[in-house]
């Protein structure tokens, strides 16, 4: 995608023309922006008539709107256009609101004009007598611009502001009388940068960034090249960052212009003998155009903080004469200085575990926020970063460059991409990122959803930890999770007869990939009034559950189960000890029947927990046929009726009698096949998944009644047709096959076969298996398993099992 600058400029001459007319309305569609409802609250201020709408309705930002008496519409609609007289008014809209959504096609149809707000922007300050101080880059664009605003003010001046954060200083009532400034966060993604025409430009960095807009870094910059060369007094740059000094140095044609601030000697605000001091800030000593001005402290850490506050200082040196007369006075307006929201914001000291959430989301940014956080820390504690990246595009145009922007941090957790309504794309997936980071020899965790956040880090962090929340996206709305009592273990059952619990159990012990998290707690049930007790405790507590059976059809991903499994096993889960013979006998009517198991132990019946192959044996010795289609299929009874496993066309429902189960708390059911609805890799009951149920045992018929030779013969052709499963280390078939298709065929066609992310790999012989190998985890398979759908032409839907 590439910046169309003409469209903007014909959005900005609109916007002049609109801002100019009486009686104007504009309505603001995704108005609970921080950003939207900043400059939806400044035309208000200016008499123009503002309503707005948005999807989330219950936004901070919204009550602050109704406040101030701006019309809130509620959630999107097209009968807001109705009212709109298309000589006059206007559509202000988000960039996450989409142009073909109703609302702004119905605006389109009536032919009112659509602005993006980056123009509206640009125009408003355009059109205010009061110079404009501009804080653009890629990265401190907030940080500089609230620092500039807080000083300006605390140095008497009356400000007017539009800052893009929650908690930043918000823009004055009405009018701001001139001289006094007005400082703006420029955002240069949508290229409107390129429209502003600033008394000052305060520049943090050019690093490139906004893939989803520009197709090159000489576009990118060339939107900082438009608003230098209108920038009519002053450009402020930190001179110690190389890339951005050689730019500025070559795009500000006269040096006057030019205001260095920084560590070197070039800088004329210049801070030197620089000193950490941890979580308490930052000492140095500052002169200005080589004369000294003392020895100061700045109360918020992080070099990065030093550079903004030297260039928010600069601008206001820019604004205010002999704002650096009084070194008292200064320190004094240093130490009002505080972070906006989102900015190194600590929201839990729980156990002497600090969390803390920051918007940083560019690898620039988080290199710069985990060094800041290493040097806060005190004691040998942890650095633990969780990560929601922010957009497809972004993700897929800097993946490489993420891992090592995470050097820092001791332990690494990857939450899926936040959107921000872009569409999928291939490459800016979180496996694909999750790859970069395994590539580069590091071991982060995979998160399936950000639900999976605060229970991974109640279960990891420990005293002197600190574990920070990092990514723009709605990795936000975690921090309630951690503003109270967040650590808090969960709940383990209270001793039971007949029950074995065991805490912290590793799947990686007990699934056939051996790897896994672990679980809450793996419980070992002997008889049924326990398995029953377990499960009312579970209602009780909305603990989930998971029945285990040999593990070969299940994967338990790296940041845990946070509930039970149950593994039924011994006293009434067991067959009861075979004749003298050995096995088990058909009864009349050729119903293979075993006792033991059922409800109340007298039900005739196999019980589920017993493995798929002393079944098959004991059918083979009796001469009994149909279930030969299960020959090499791993798993118990009860893990084959619960996903209807086969091959070949067949499957184990097609010789099911009936079945004993317990409903999900635990109330007894004997279910004839009848009552099952039963298919391909599927099975249910009254609308619930088997796999929800307790499976205790099951009656089966065979099809045919014939000799142990011809059973086995059968089995072995069954063999011959399967794959080999012999001395790989895997789970079967990972995804169900598509109707009338091969989900293997596909992902062969698709390329993947030999993939591999760490330690495990898509196989070579066949791409619908994963292997794993010394090294792998559960987020390697995670990964491979997410990057497999992503790169079918068709959705596929695993056959394992992955709890979560």
């Amino acid at each position: 995608m590439s910046i169309d600058l003409l469209r903007l400029k014909a959005q900005y001459d609109s916007a002049l023309e609109f801002l100019r007319a009486p009686d104007a309305t504009a309505h603001f569609v995704g108005v609970a922006g921080v950003g939207m409802a900043g400059l939806a609250s400044l035309l208000h201020g200016r008499g123009i008539r503002v309503s707005g709408c948005d999807a989330d309705e219950s936004a901070p930002t919204v009550a602050g709107l109704k406040t101030s008496g701006i019309p809130f519409s509620g959630r999107h609609d097209p009968k807001h256009i109705s009212s709109l007289n298309p000589a006059c008014d206007r559509i202000v809209r988000t960039p996450a609101a989409n142009l073909s959504s109703p609302e702004l096609a119905a605006a389109a149809e009536r032919g009112i004009p659509i602005l993006d707000r980056g123009t509206v922007l640009a125009a408003f300050l355009d059109s205010l007598p009061n110079p404009l101080i501009a804080v653009c880059g890629t990265h401190g664009k907030t940080t500089t611009a609230t620092f500039a605003t807080s000083l300006l003010r605390a140095f008497g001046s009356a400000p007017g502001c539009c800052i893009g954060a929650p908690n930043a200083p918000a823009a004055l009532p009405g009018e701001t009388p001139p001289p006094s400034p007005f400082v703006a966060e420029c955002d240069e993604s949508d290229g409107t940068l390129a429209l502003y025409h600033p008394a000052v430009t305060v520049i943090g960095s050019v690093d490139f960034d906004h893939a989803e807009h520009f197709d090159s870094e000489v576009e990118f910059l060339s939107v900082f090249d438009s608003v230098l060369s209108q920038t009519r007094h002053a450009v402020v740059y930190n001179v110690d960052d190389a890339s951005l000094h050689a730019y500025v140095s070559a795009a500000v044609r006269q040096a006057w212009r030019a205001f260095p601030v920084g560590t070197s000697s070039t800088a004329r605000l210049r801070a030197t003998a620089v000193t950490e001091e941890g979580s308490s800030g930052i000492s140095f000593d500052l002169s200005y155009d080589g004369a000294p001005l003392g020895r100061f402290h700045l109360p918020i850490p992080g070099l990065h903080n030093l550079s903004n506050v030297l260039a928010a200082l600069a601008a206001v040196s820019l604004t205010i004469p002999g704002a650096f007369d009084n070194p008292a006075r200064l320190q004094s307006v240093l130490d009002g200085l505080r972070l906006p929201g989102r900015r190194f914001e600590v929201v839990s000291s729980s156990s002497d575990i600090r969390v803390i959430v920051d918007y940083a989301h560019h690898p620039t940014e988080i290199a710069a926020l985990l060094r800041m956080a290493r040097a806060t820390m005190s004691g040998k504690g942890r650095l633990i970063a969780v990560f929601q990246p922010h957009r497809p595009s972004r993700t897929l145009a800097l993946g490489p460059q993420f891992p090592a922007a995470f050097a820092e941090a001791d332990l690494v957790a990857l939450a899926p991409v936040y959107a921000a309504s872009e569409p999928d794309i291939p490459g800016g997936s979180i496996a694909d990122l999750y790859a970069h980071f395994r590539a580069a020899g590091q071991s982060p965790v995979l998160l399936q959803s950000l639900g999976d956040i605060h229970p991974w880090v109640r279960d990891t962090a420990k005293p002197n930890d600190t574990v920070i929340l990092v990514g723009a996206g709605d990795i936000i709305s975690v921090a309630a999770a951690f503003r109270s009592n967040w650590s808090a273990p969960s709940p383990l059952p209270p001793p039971i007869d007949g029950a074995e619990i065991l805490p912290g159990a590793s799947a990686a012990s007990f699934c056939s990939y051996g790897v896994g998290g672990p679980v809450r707690a793996l419980v070992k049930v002997n008889n049924l009034p326990a398995l029953r007790a377990l499960l009312a405790w579970c209602r009780d507590t909305a603990t989930p559950w998971h029945v285990l059976g040999s593990g070969t059809n299940l994967l338990v991903p790296d940041a845990g189960f946070d509930g039970l499994l149950l593994r039924l096993e011994g006293g009434d889960f067991y067959q009861e000890a075979p004749p003298p013979r050995g096995g088990w006998r058909a009864a009349p009517g050729g119903v293979f029947r075993a006792t033991a198991g059922g409800l109340g132990g007298s039900t005739p019946s196999v019980a589920a927990s017993l493995p798929g192959a002393s079944l098959l044996a004991e059918w083979q010795r009796l001469g009994l046929s149909g279930l030969e289609c299960m020959d090499g299929i791993p798993g118990t009874i009860g893990g084959w009726l619960a996903m209807n496993a086969g091959a070949q066309g067949h499957a184990i429902g097609d010789c099911l009698v009936s079945l004993d189960l317990l409903a999900p708390y635990g109330t007894p059911h004997t279910v004839p096949r009848t009552d099952l609805d039963l298919g391909y890799r599927h099975a249910a009951w009254r609308g619930r998944p088997l796999s929800e149920t307790v499976i205790l045992s099951a009656v089966f018929a065979p099809q045919e009644r014939t000799t142990p030779e011809n059973v086995a013969a059968r089995r072995q052709e069954f063999r011959r047709k399967r794959f080999d499963f012999s001395g790989l280390r895997t789970a079967g078939s990972v995804f169900r096959n598509p109707p009338d298709d091969s989900a293997g065929r596909i992902l062969d066609a698709a390329g993947l076969k030999g993939l591999r992310i760490g330690g495990a790999e898509i196989c070579p012989r066949h791409a619908n298996i994963i292997c794993t190998y010394p090294g792998a985890t559960a987020s390697d398979v995670l990964a491979l398993i997410q990057i497999a759908q992503q790169r079918s032409p068709v959705p596929l839907s695993p056959e394992i099992q992955i709890l979560h």
